[in-house]
């Protein structure tokens, strides 16, 4: 196979520069965001609410969001989101409330679901079933080349001309990606009478009885539910334990950008050597001794690194996972999949924030790390165990 011959698919190169454009901007605005509401009030408080908006707005929609790429042209769907995104960021640029900045999030939050859902939904009708690996690795990759240089663009734009030029930028940005997206052409084989009949849970339902989307849900909901509490913690346990500051926080951030650079291209490789679910269980498995042994290493250097792979092992299996999701759910379907993702994670992550920055205040840092870690170990062995038991019991008995 011509491993360059997705970059003779003009349509798959059409969506890919459409979403690279769009998300440059998006990745400056968000922190552009972040810097003008502290700068506003010089409240984190307010920059709490502010992911909070983000994460109970991808909750509420996810349903909606589902049977709509479901229903309705693909490709429509992704023009309007991007034009009422570049719309909605627009109305930063001359607003005077801090209350305006979260009904704007909201909205457009729901408008990039809808986005993110009728693209990863109209992939397999774009490009071949063996490449979509390649086509997700190179979104992610470059979804993670983004989120490296995305805060400093903010942090010197800001410092130069202020954030609301930065809105300005990301709503052209939006403009232009649904430009991009008229020209792209395929076909949107959906069941239009039948997306009528379905109801807001369909898609919940069918992730619960599918018997691989149901492994996936429920190794992703502990995953979520035991280190969702990184990103909030991360922080705190650099100054704490690692008595490093904000540059080395930082560095290490960064890190996560660069594994998901690495992680892209190591998916493309492992694709063909391993079973999915082999690299979905052992992946995830190996997550949770990483992330026990970066937090067993004292010396920042060794944690940066260690991090590092962590990301790069984390990254590697989701770009995998998700494109076996694309190839084994029904297209007529695959809109609500994906739209309701954040609808069954979303609690668990949210669960998990809430905990672990409550549990840490009355424990030390490492030890609720260190703890959720060794349990999500455990535990995501066990499921994986007793997965594998059944697969060999049914293959058996098939023999039989």
């Amino acid at each position: 196979m011509n491993r360059y011959r997705i970059f003779k698919n003009s349509n798959f190169i059409k969506m890919w520069l459409a979403y690279s454009i769009s998300a440059l901007g998006s990745s400056i605005s968000f922190y552009a965001i972040m810097i003008y509401l502290y700068q506003q009030t010089g409240k984190a408080l307010d920059i709490g609410i502010y992911t909070m908006t983000s994460i109970l707005a991808s909750i509420i929609s996810g349903p909606f969001v589902g049977l709509i790429v479901d229903k309705y042209n693909r490709k429509r769907l992704m023009v309007f989101s991007n034009l009422i995104s570049g719309i909605l960021i627009l109305l930063l640029v001359v607003n005077k409330y801090i209350f305006v900045v979260y009904i704007v999030i909201f909205f457009m939050t729901i408008s990039n679901k809808v986005y993110i859902s009728a693209r990863m939904s109209s992939l397999p009708n774009i490009v071949k079933e063996e490449e979509l690996v390649k086509a997700n690795g190179l979104i992610s990759g470059t979804s993670f080349t983004i989120r490296i240089i995305g805060p400093g663009l903010a942090g010197i734009i800001t410092s130069l001309v202020g954030s609301r030029i930065i809105f300005v930028f990301d709503s052209v940005s939006y403009f232009i990606g649904a430009i991009i997206i008229m020209m792209i052409v395929f076909s949107n084989e959906t069941d239009k009478e039948g997306s009528l009949k379905k109801n807001l849970l369909t898609g919940i339902k069918y992730m619960f009885t599918h018997k691989v989307l149901k492994f996936y849900v429920v190794l992703g909901i502990f995953f979520r539910l035991f280190f969702s509490m990184l990103s909030p913690l991360m922080l705190i346990y650099v100054i704490k334990y690692l008595e490093k500051g904000n540059a080395e926080y930082g560095i290490l951030m960064m890190m996560v950008g660069i594994g998901g650079i690495i992680g892209s291209y190591i998916a493309r490789i492992i694709e063909n050597k391993y079973d999915v679910n082999t690299i979905f269980g052992n992946g995830l498995i190996a997550l949770g001794f990483i992330m026990v042994l970066f937090l067993n290493v004292k010396k920042f250097y060794l944690a940066t690194i260690v991090y590092l792979i962590y990301n790069i092992t984390l990254f590697s299996t989701i770009i995998n996972i998700h494109t076996n999701v694309q190839k084994i759910t029904p297209d007529n379907m695959r809109g609500q999949v994906f739209g309701n993702i954040g609808t069954i994670f979303g609690p668990f992550h949210l669960i998990s924030m809430s905990l672990g920055t409550f549990l840490a205040d009355i424990f030390n840092v490492r030890t609720v790390l260190l703890t959720s870690a060794i349990c999500y170990t455990f535990l995501s062995f066990i499921i994986i165990r007793v997965q594998r038991y059944n697969l060999l019991k049914e293959e058996k008995e098939n023999i039989a």
